[in-house]
């Protein structure tokens, strides 16, 4: 029986010939991770027109960042970001953009200042909301206080004021560059 024994090398060209597949395999792996991250975060800036309690976008814009959680302190607008499918996807408050509080000195009291809300039927405002690539509209709810009621016994009661009762005021849908 003979055996034969190699002494020589492997020349580089028949290496690179068998482990050629390599360096593709890992380019692949690298393009593969590189869009499976998510995209930063984004902010939608929604700049509306309340006309007649009824909501409509004037224009939209997005811009980089994490939005905070806020809420107003008396809130009387909600609003819903939400999918096609009515899924909601991000909730929040604001104050009611028709209600503006005015201060100014009583003419008939130099130095005192009198606070007055004036109700504005028509107004432009602005809110910021989590853009979603799934988003595709946001509703808006105008939160009414406690509604009184006759009850069985004939005296006004409000019926569950813990229990917010809200109305449409509008649906806006987010245009394509929005998400």
């Amino acid at each position: 029986m003979k055996v034969f024994v190699v002494t020589e090398s492997v020349p580089l060209k028949g290496l690179m010939r068998s482990w050629g597949w390599l360096p593709l395999l890992l380019a692949a792996w690298g393009t593969c991770l590189l869009f499976a991250q998510e995209s930063p975060p984004k902010i939608l800036f929604l700049h509306l027109k309340l006309e007649s309690n009824q909501v409509s976008l004037v224009s939209a814009s997005v811009a980089p960042g994490t939005l905070k959680r806020s809420s107003a302190p008396r809130p009387l607008l909600d609003l819903e970001v939400a999918t096609a499918g009515g899924q909601v996807l991000w909730t929040n408050n604001v104050a009611d953009p028709s209600l503006r509080h005015l201060e100014y000195e009583d003419p008939d009291h130099p130095g005192e200042i009198i606070g007055k809300e004036v109700q504005l039927t028509n107004t432009e405002f602005t809110i910021r909301v989590p853009a979603f690539r799934e988003a595709d509209h946001v509703d808006f709810y105008l939160s009414q206080s406690a509604i009184t009621n006759t009850n069985p016994t004939g005296t006004n009661a409000a019926v569950n004021s813990s229990v917010p009762q809200r109305k449409l005021v509008g649906t806006v849908t987010l245009p394509p560059e929005a998400r």
